[in-house]
């Protein structure tokens, strides 16, 4: 019997090829759209899997809540945090241990490497279980010049040759460079995990002196806090005390307010950094890029969108074709075909179908992984031998057959012989409502993908060509340039290449376009009697501000010849003074709406360890968006400070960016040899901003394409199949004086009706996920109703291109040919 059936639907399938091939096509599309999404939804769940106990190990996350701006969140903590857990909590946590990323120069045979040193409280190595090759991981970093290796970062330094108790030189932290020992080799980590990790160094506090922040502080947030706790249920515990324990530990402020008033932290599993640490990452970022819980959520909705597609199709047709299946049902329950048996006959014909499919999409996927990797930066690859991608295809399969083939087969197995034979119609006209409220939820999810990608598009292309209050094409930024040692040497290299030719303006800074940087400050504008105010700072040399086109609303910007611009540091016990420039947002929250009003008031904050200083404004200006346009303006202060000078910007006249690279490379290389050549061209930072973004556009505008490639083949093959259920009625109209364009007029009609209730359907849905999706960003493009007619007129037009088509091939058949039909 089984035989016999399979030999039936085969048949049957290869008599109707264009049936066939719709079908298998639509479905392929869907299931290998379905696969490549659940293959990197697999992967971005599988981060950080391969830490022993990591359902017991977290991260201490902060917050700080800024009168007058918004909470500053960071997935990094306070140096000295993790002693005070340990001491705090003997009970509940195991082990802690702290990760400080430090981008540096490695000096090796005379040549400056630049390098990520993480450097790593020795209890790190057991809390990540890290695997080592060589050394023991008791003692690997209980050295203050010990230095542990991952493979690569090994392979990378010597070669091939034994690294252990190979030396290597790591510079420059201040003025020092520091011999360190290769005491242990660890086995990379895996691409899934958010830790970026090549090369461990114990912190030794007296080398990290330079910058005092780092370690022992309780409000600069440097530092990964890692804890492992004794058990899971434990971070409940330190969740429901922190309030307390922050009050208990961290030192009052002076102004009479308690740490909890200002600061709380949150306690992440490691598990869960991948895909739920963005909202409190803020604009500091990770170790690595963070993932995106949403769009994970977004794409599986997609996959399975467009597989339903597929199942749609298969259902739609099925049940289109029901008509020309009517007497063969008829005949065999005449013969004496139970219904179970004909159930049975359907089914499998749908089991053949999806068989091809699969085929297909395995083909389809191992074309398409490469283009998919490329824009979300994976190396998937097709698992053919892993169990669990056999079982998911295979469970897919399984579901696309019961979810395409069941209604199909016990529809047409429940057709009476009786009518059928004496001449009826077998589809009903439930048959055909199913058909169009099929096609209309089909067109639905195209036209509403379609909308998600035009606004996504839109909105990378605005965040990346939006007027942000300052020019930044022709300019380079060139870094590596800090630290007190550096000055000579940074003043000497800025003069060379100002002489470049080409070379319109030079300038030193902390910082350039898209560092979101988040330090901060206190400053308390004398004379208000309020308390100080936390706002960010930069440090901007000469010239700075006028080389990115920035000019005051009110005041002077910095001038050397004004000589008390620069903070230098006062004789014992005096306050020192200086010049400040803030932005508009600083003015507005120091209760100065008017920036004239603010030229001459004093700001008070303090430098060199706590040295009070004076910072008098002498400008207010834009406030310009060095930011990603994903934050908000920043309350800003800007002043004169040659120790943090660690960027040079270079503005040139544009004729030739490729030339001016190579010469200040030159440059460097005749007058620096501990640090690496690192140059960047403006324009090209603030486009790097928006990857994400950019990966979401064409990750959507695909699938997009997929849906209405899917939802256009189920629409072509219904027609087909209405075009010849109408024949003998085009044919008679033809007879009466119709005309070809009336008749293909009349066909596209009648689908053009499912397509423009699609449409009502799609336009709130789409305008509800897109207002929480823009609403990321401080600015964005307006939800113009544009976007919706545009993606609904594209689909109208996109159906009536497929139906018109087989209308007018009917259409133009000789009249006789359509009266002898049936």
């Amino acid at each position: 019997m089984l035989r016999n059936w399979v030999t039936v639907a085969l048949r049957n399938l290869l008599r109707h090829k264009l049936y066939t091939a719709i079908n298998i096509l639509g479905l392929a599309v869907g299931l290998a759209s379905c696969l490549l999404i659940l293959l990197h939804v697999r992967d971005e769940l599988s981060y950080d899997a391969w830490v022993p106990d990591a359902d017991r190990i977290v991260r201490v996350h902060t917050s700080y809540e800024m009168p007058g701006r918004g909470p500053l969140n960071t997935v990094r903590s306070a140096g000295r945090m993790m002693d005070a857990f340990t001491q705090a909590y003997p009970a509940e946590v195991e082990t802690a241990g702290r990760l400080l990323p430090f981008r540096q120069s490695v000096l090796r045979d005379g040549t400056a490497i630049e390098q990520v040193v993480t450097y790593a409280d020795p209890s790190i190595l057991s809390l990540f279980g890290f695997t080592f090759i060589a050394g023991d991981p008791a003692t690997a970093l209980s050295d203050p010049s010990s230095l542990v290796l991952t493979e690569s970062a090994a392979r990378k330094y010597f070669g091939d040759a034994d690294p252990m108790g190979r030396t290597l030189t790591l510079c420059c932290i201040g003025a020092d460079r520091y011999d360190h020992k290769v005491t242990g080799v660890i086995r990379d980590l895996p691409r899934a995990t958010h830790l970026e990790v090549e090369m461990l160094a114990p912190p030794v506090p007296q080398r990290l002196a330079p910058f005092p922040n780092l370690l022992d502080t309780w409000s600069s947030v440097n530092v990964y806090t890692y804890l492992k706790l004794r058990k899971v249920g434990d971070v409940a515990r330190l969740a429901a005390d922190n309030k307390g324990f922050l009050d208990r530990v961290v030192p009052h402020n002076g102004e009479g307010m308690l740490a909890s008033d200002f600061a709380s932290q949150f306690f992440m599993p490691i598990r869960d950094i991948r895909l739920q640490a963005r909202a409190q990452a803020g604009d500091m970022g990770d170790m690595k890029p963070i993932g995106d819980a949403g769009l994970v959520a977004a794409l599986s909705l997609v996959a399975v969108l467009i597989l339903a597609l597929g199942c749609v199709n298969f259902t739609n047709m099925a049940v289109a074709r029901s008509s020309l299946r009517g007497r063969e049902v008829a005949v065999r329950k005449v013969l004496g075909a139970r219904r179970r048996s004909l159930v049975a006959q359907f089914l499998i014909e749908g089991a053949l179908l999806v068989a091809g499919a699969v085929l297909a999409s395995l083909v389809l996927m191992e074309v398409g992984l490469p283009a998919f990797n490329g824009v979300t930066g994976k190396d998937l690859s097709l698992p053919l031998l892993d169990p669990l991608f056999l079982g998911a295809l295979g469970g897919l399969a399984l579901v696309v057959t019961l979810l395409g083939g069941a209604y199909p087969a016990f529809y047409l197995s429940r057709f009476q012989p009786a009518r059928i034979l004496k001449g009826e119609n077998a589809a009903d006209g439930g048959g055909a409502r199913l058909r169009g409220l099929l096609v209309v939820l089909q067109f639905a999810v195209a036209i509403g993908l379609s909308i998600v990608t035009l606004v996504v598009y839109r909105q990378t292309l605005f965040v990346t060509s939006a007027d942000l209050g300052f020019a930044r094409e022709h300019v380079l930024a060139v870094r590596n340039l800090g630290g007190q040692s550096f000055e000579g040497t940074r003043q000497a290299l800025l003069e060379e290449v100002r002489r470049l030719p080409g070379v319109r303006a030079v300038a030193l800074s902390s910082d350039v376009p898209t560092d979101n940087s988040e330090n901060n400050n206190g400053f308390t504008l004398a004379g208000s009697g309020e308390q100080s105010k936390a706002m960010s700072y930069q440090s901007l040399g000469d010239g700075f501000l006028e080389l990115y086109h920035v000019k005051p609303l009110a005041g002077r910007l910095f001038d050397p010849a004004f000589g008390a611009d620069m903070i230098r540091r006062p004789a014992d016990g005096e306050t020192g003074r200086a010049a400040a420039i803030i932005n508009e947002t600083a003015a507005r929250l120091l209760g100065l709406s008017d920036p004239s009003a603010a030229v001459g008031r004093v700001l008070r904050t303090g430098f060199y360890n706590h040295v009070p200083f004076d910072l008098t404004i002498i400008g207010v200006i834009p406030d310009v968006r060095f930011r990603s346009l994903k934050y908000g303006v920043q309350p800003t202060v800007m002043y004169q400070q040659e120790a943090q000078y660690r960027v040079l910007s270079v503005r040139f006249d544009g004729k030739d960016p490729a030339a001016l690279l190579s010469q200040v490379e030159d440059i460097w290389g005749r007058m620096v040899t501990d640090r690496p050549f690192k140059a960047a061209f403006v324009e090209d930072l603030i486009t790097a901003q928006y990857n994400d973004e950019r990966v979401q556009a064409t990750v959507f505008a695909a699938f997009s394409g997929l849906a209405i490639l899917v939802a256009c083949l189920g629409l072509y093959g219904l027609t087909g199949f209405a075009a010849r259920r109408r024949t003998k009625e085009i044919g008679l109209r033809k007879v009466f004086g119709a005309t070809v364009a009336q008749i293909v007029a009349l066909l596209v009609w009648q689908f053009s009706r499912p397509v423009m209730i699609a449409n009502l359907i799609a336009w709130p849905v789409a305008w509800w996920l897109l207002r929480d999706w823009l609403d990321g960003f401080d600015q964005r493009v307006a939800l113009s109703p544009a976007y919706f007619l545009a993606a609904g007129v594209a689909a109208l037009l996109i159906a009536w291109a497929t139906v018109a088509g087989h209308a007018a091939v009917t259409a133009m058949a000789p009249p006789v040919r359509a009266l002898r039909h049936e």
